[in-house]
Order: C-alpha cells, then sequence, then structure tokens
C-alpha cells in the first residue's frame, strides 16, 4: 500500500513538474495478445504509464453493489463491465488529484508525434474542457467533414463513438463519476448524451495520432483483436 501511494506521488510530481500526461491503459490481462501489445507497442510511447485491470464480467456486479451505482436498463454484462472499468480509472483520476489524464482502451495503437500532438493540443484547449476525444471509430466522414480545414488542433464535434482514446480533465471526471451513479447506456452513448445535453464539455481532436486494431462492430472481420462487448 505505501509502495502504491509512493508510486502515485511520484506519478503526479512528474506531471506537475515535466508537463507530461498520465495515461491510464485498461488492460485485460488473461489476453496474452493484448499483453504482448500493451507492454511491448504502447507503454514505451508513454511517459507516465499506469495499468488498470479491466473488469471482468464476474466483477462487475460486485462493484455496482459496492459503488451504489444502479442500472436502469438491460445491458450485456460484458457492456456494463467495460464501463466500470472507465469508472474505475475516472475514480483514479479524482483520487490522485490529476489535472488531466488520457485514457486508452487496450486495442488501441499509438502512432509517432503522439506526445508532441498532447503537449500542443493541450496548449490550444480552452481551460474549462472536460473531454476530448482522441480516436473517432464510427462517422469518420463526419468528422472529417467538421474538421475541414481548420488549423487548431480540435472541433467542435460530439462522436456517438470514441471511449478507445480520450484526453480527461479532472473536472470532467467528476462530472462523469456524478452521471453514472445509474448506468442509462452503453458508456459511449451516455458520454455522448450529457455532451448534447450541456452537461458535458466535448471535443474532439482534429488530427489522429491513435489507431485502433480491435474490433469495432458487431460482425468480426479479422481484426486483431475481437471484442469484448459483443
Amino acid at each position: 500500500m505505501q509502495r502504491t501511494k509512493l508510486f502515485e506521488r511520484l506519478n503526479t510530481t512528474f506531471q506537475l513538474f515535466f508537463g507530461n500526461v498520465p495515461t491510464f491503459v485498461i488492460l485485460l490481462e488473461s489476453d496474452l495478445e493484448r499483453r504482448q501489445h500493451i507492454y511491448g507497442d504502447v507503454v514505451p510511447k508513454l511517459a507516465v504509464c499506469n495499468i488498470i485491470p479491466a473488469t471482468k464480467k464476474t466483477g462487475a456486479d460486485e462493484f455496482l453493489q459496492k459503488e451504489k451505482i444502479a442500472v436502469a436498463r438491460p445491458m450485456s454484462a460484458a457492456k456494463i463491465a467495460c464501463s466500470v472499468s472507465h469508472v474505475r480509472v475516472w475514480n483514479q483520476i479524482v483520487a490522485r488529484g490529476l489535472r488531466h489524464a488520457i485514457v486508452l482502451e487496450d486495442d488501441v495503437a499509438i502512432l509517432d508525434g503522439f506526445s508532441t500532438f498532447v503537449r500542443e493540443l493541450r496548449s490550444q484547449l480552452p481551460e474549462d474542457f472536460d473531454l476530448v476525444h482522441l480516436y473517432v471509430h464510427e462517422n469518420r466522414g463526419e468528422w472529417l467533414r467538421h474538421v475541414g480545414n481548420s488549423q487548431k488542433l480540435y472541433v467542435n464535434y460530439i462522436p456517438l463513438w470514441g471511449r478507445s482514446a480520450y484526453l480527461l480533465s479532472r473536472r470532467g471526471a467528476e462530472k462523469l463519476l456524478a452521471e453514472f451513479r445509474t448506468l442509462t447506456d452503453f458508456g459511449d452513448f451516455q458520454i455522448a448524451t450529457m455532451a448534447k445535453a450541456g452537461k458535458l464539455s466535448v471535443y474532439c481532436a482534429s488530427r489522429s495520432y491513435i489507431d485502433n486494431l480491435g474490433q469495432l462492430r458487431s460482425e468480426y472481420k479479422g481484426e486483431r483483436f475481437r471484442s469484448n462487448v459483443y
């Protein structure tokens, strides 16, 4: 316990003094290929990385009961577990007092220039931003239309899907934790609904330095990583 707290303080200090944004990677540790990908290809590209074990279907109910989180509509155990994994990361961001953090799922790939882009993006963002999607994996044509010829590194666009990679402020984490006291929909949809209702200040990166190696639709088409929710 003491070693963990020391590690958390060192992470926070590193962020404050060197301007690096801590990253939380949600990893399904039982999947060998995902572990190899994260530790071999992703972690080396991040200055400050925290691995958060993904919540398994069997552990989601226990967490919901402990945290007194309600489920308002029928959802698969896998989708609930996915939301619980993100809630646990948001708890960490608030508990550690982090100003900002990046959240990644374990099927993403980081492209060259990612760290530089994030630093430049942070310098342009409004002080009161809550969440910035770093990757959009549906309706990319619509996202590109919003980007257009913009010179800014972010745009006012709320994607329906985009939880695989995002930049989150502590204030945004606090808002999400309050809203997710009740799970009303699949997590991506619930975040988008909050943003459209004006409850969450959401933007989208205008350039993509993240790729996705996972199955994104219900039909598997040979992607490197099968979906955990379909």
